[in-house]
């Protein structure tokens, strides 16, 4: 839901332009001492608890295999998008304890915690509660909810030490994985059960994250099978700012706001044939959070603050099935059923998905790969109505058909690639739509390679778009309008948005100019049209549930604009003991109102809610080979629409490794405020906590 935010018109971003200057400096002086960013490999069984940086070796950057740029396996430096990995080691080294953590380390992604419960994720601006033009995926299954568009990230989580790697594809993903892939795809693989083999118990106690842990077993099925099992469990207190009377409003004043979370699952992984592999993994899960709520009615009291325990729970269940042909060619099925029991407002909502999707890879002539596929998705969606929040109807079933077809042609071998394709969409709302995609590899040379794209997506409406009318906001009687009935203000989302589209222009270079250096930089352009915005309304008189006035507001597509930027991103393996990273991002909204129908500062409220600069540096030094120290610098831009001013934090973790199986970490979050606000007036508070993995 579309929550109104306090505007703050001072912008601060003095200290992300000398860090850049700083860097571009650096860069001009002696390219080897600039410090960067990215990508160690990780393709170990378990969890390299080594302290020796020595091990890392730049050349394999260049190496490192991805699938979520164009569903199929390629190096990332001879990929024609703009992408980044974050590998088991960069999480184990962060420090962080959940997934929007860890999201913190890739360039260009905007990471913001909303309160105990909700962080705001987004790519390329437009960021929200509900970052509607991102798709996450976890091990290929879709966690982008179609009933409300956006993320729930408190209901996504998994044992941290079992993801193998997270890829981060910043820019349109259309043509591979549809509608709403728009400003970037989020894809978190998780390991082989054939590489979590054994037991491995994490517990860890500190001051915010209180109690956490998990334990994983694996084990062998037969001679070509394999499984894990597990179990993961924390407790986590909230943000500060329960006395601020913003946040009274929607939080109260209660002592604590604790988040219990708890979820267990399996893996199974079989090869019955040595062209084939079938894998079978499920989860379910359970959060509950303890929330004080302003619930509003037209009858007396008319607000209410309500304590109440939010609860979340449900589960999936994904099985994929892939074969290889003697000349080369690959097909692969996936399906997975998915369910989602949640509390909103004063209301509930239960999902229940089943996602269909077969791909197949094959060889056309000496030049050409063909990539197809067909796809298949229902959603069936229940809503329990309260005043606050109506569904009409209460209940939706939705279908979604697609197609896909993309062609990478060999115009020069080893030299020159064109990649063309099309993703084809059929949905409920808006019918058919097409989002076709170029790009374009050179590789001149073996260290050095430039990409360019041009791309169409489109961003879907879903259920809160089309089928909700929100009640936000209530001025009892006596009042300016009425001396007798209370004023309501509402959202009221009719049948009248159409897709949001964006076509957008980048160009990226990558290069290794020597062993122990690496840089990847980004350039885009996106115009974007149809973007949905609030609109005026008449005032009008109801009586249902009782007798009030309606100040309502309607969503049409009333937005367009651009937005441009540049991503950098590198890696300098400085010496044998001391291990660099760093990335900056810079970000330009502009947008305004297709006509006076909009909102006139709805435009710039979107602009505001995503930061300008952003910078990050990651040290690590291997202090002896037992111990080893990590630390993560950063520096996050104001956001003028929100309460958030620009802020710099500092993590630290101190790890040792006493003998192969045990490593003991203790982390400092945020050592440099007390609190900081990310996105409301709620504060991230400073913390500190212990951990111990064992394996064995």
């Amino acid at each position: 839901m579309i929550k109104r935010c306090l505007r703050i018109s001072h912008y601060r971003g003095r200290v992300g332009c000398s860090l850049v200057y700083c860097l571009v400096v650096m860069c001009l002086l002696d390219p080897s001492l600039v410090l960067t960013v990215v990508w160690a490999d990780d393709r170990v069984a378990s969890p390299d608890l080594s302290m020796d940086l020595s091990k890392l070796d730049l050349n394999d950057l260049m190496n490192i295999e991805i699938i979520s740029a164009s569903k199929k396996s390629e190096k990332i430096f001879e990929t024609a998008a703009a992408v980044y990995v974050i590998t088991q080691d960069d999480i184990r080294r962060s420090g962080a304890t959940s997934l929007p953590e860890i999201l913190r380390l890739a360039p260009g992604v905007e990471v913001a915690r909303v309160n105990s419960t909700e962080w705001v994720i987004s790519i390329r601006g437009f960021s929200n509660a509900f970052a509607n033009k991102l798709l996450v995926l976890i091990d290929g299954r879709s966690v982008y909810t179609s009933v409300l568009s956006g993320i729930f990230w408190d209901e996504q989580d998994t044992v941290l030490e079992d993801i193998e790697r997270i890829e981060v594809v910043r820019g349109p993903g259309a043509t591979m994985w549809g509608a709403n892939a728009v400003n970037g795809v989020i894809n978190i693989i998780t390991k082989k059960a054939k590489d979590t083999q054994g037991n491995m118990t994490v517990a860890g106690v500190g001051t915010e994250d209180r109690l956490f842990g998990s334990e994983r077993f694996g084990g062998t099925l037969g001679d070509q099978g394999y499984y894990r099992v597990y179990g993961k469990y924390f407790m986590r207190n909230g943000l500060a700012g329960s006395n601020v009377p913003t946040a009274e409003i929607y939080r109260g004043d209660r002592p604590n706001d604790d988040w219990k979370s708890s979820r267990g699952g399996f893996r199974m992984d079989w090869q019955p044939a040595k062209t084939s592999q079938v894998t079978l993994q499920g989860e379910a899960y359970e959060s509950l959070v303890d929330w004080g709520i302003m619930t509003l009615s037209p009858l007396p009291p008319y607000q209410n603050l309500a304590h109440q325990t939010v609860r979340q729970n449900g589960g999936h269940l994904l099985n994929k099935w892939s074969h290889t042909y003697e000349d080369g060619a690959e097909s692969t099925f996936q399906f997975y059923y998915a369910n989602a029991n949640r509390d909103l407002i004063s209301t509930s909502l239960k999902t229940n998905t089943f996602d269909f999707e077969l791909q197949h890879r094959f060889k056309l002539g000496q030049y050409n790969e063909i990539n197809c596929g067909l796809g298949y998705r229902y959603i069936a969606d229940n809503v329990d109505n309260s005043f606050m929040i109506q569904f009409d109807p209460v209940s939706r079933n939705q279908y979604i058909f697609n197609a896909f077809i993309q062609d990478e042609i060999t115009l020069v071998p080893n030299l020159l690639r064109l990649i063309v394709g099309s993703k084809f969409e059929y949905n409920d709302y808006t019918n058919f739509e097409v989002e076709p995609n170029i790009r374009m590899l050179y590789t001149p040379w073996k260290n050095q390679s430039f990409w360019g794209a041009i791309s169409r997506a489109v961003r879907v409406p879903s259920r809160v778009d089309r089928d909700v009318t929100y009640n936000y906001a209530l001025i009892p009687p006596p009042n300016k309008i009425s001396s007798t009935l209370p004023v309501v203000f509402s959202e009221i989302f009719q049948n009248q948005c159409d897709s949001e589209i964006l076509n957008a222009f980048e160009l990226g270079y990558r290069v290794q100019p020597n062993h122990n250096l690496w840089f990847d930089l980004a350039l885009y352009y996106n115009l974007y049209d149809r973007i949905l915005s609030d609109t005026f309304g008449d005032p009008f008189t109801t009586d249902k549930p009782a007798p009030h006035i309606v100040i309502p507001y309607y969503l049409a597509n009333k937005i367009e604009g651009r937005t441009y930027g540049v991503e950098l991103a590198a890696d300098w393996q400085a010496t044998q003991k001391l291990h660099l990273k760093a990335a900056y991002s810079y970000l330009q909204m502009d947008l305004h109102p297709i006509d006076d129908i909009a909102l006139p500062d709805y435009a710039s409220g979107i602009e505001g809610r995503s930061p300008k600069h952003q910078f990050s540096i990651r040290p690590t030094f291997a202090l002896t080979p037992k111990l080893e120290l990590n630390l993560l610098f950063r520096f996050v831009d104001s956001l003028p629409s929100v309460p958030a001013g620009d802020y710099t934090s500092l993590d630290a973790r101190l790890a040792w490794k006493p003998i192969k199986s045990l490593e003991l970490s203790l982390v400092g979050q945020n050592l440099l405020q007390e609190t900081h606000s990310e996105y409301t007036a709620f504060e991230v508070k400073r913390g500190v906590y212990g951990k111990v993995v064992w394996s064995f």
